[in-house]
This record gives structure tokens, C-alpha cells and sequence, in this order.
């Protein structure tokens, strides 16, 4: 919470690197049989309009 009253612009390149990793871990885990469960959970972290 330290960085939270910072400005965005400032960990901007620290966000897009995170989203990358989280849809490259997407990508893996779709990847994997019987893995439905976790590739729920992976499109909630995905989602743009939630409150993650």
C-alpha cells in the first residue's frame, strides 16, 4: 500500500509486466487437461472490469 498514493504513470511499466505474466500463466494453464477450475479463476485476474 505504499505505492498506492503514488501516480499510476509511475508503475505503469510494473502493471504491463504483471499482465503479461498473468496471461502467459492463462495461457499454460488452458493448456492442461481437467483444468477448468483454475482457468476460472485465471479469467477473474483477466478481467479489466472487476475490481482486481
Amino acid at each position: 500500500m505504499d505505492k498506492a498514493v503514488e501516480n499510476f504513470q509511475l508503475h505503469q511499466s510494473e502493471v504491463a509486466a504483471l499482465k503479461s505474466n498473468i496471461q502467459s500463466l492463462y495461457t499454460t494453464e488452458s493448456q492442461r487437461p481437467k483444468n477448468l477450475e483454475t482457468i476460472k479463476m485465471w479469467d477473474k485476474m483477466l478481467d479489466s472490469t472487476g475490481n482486481l
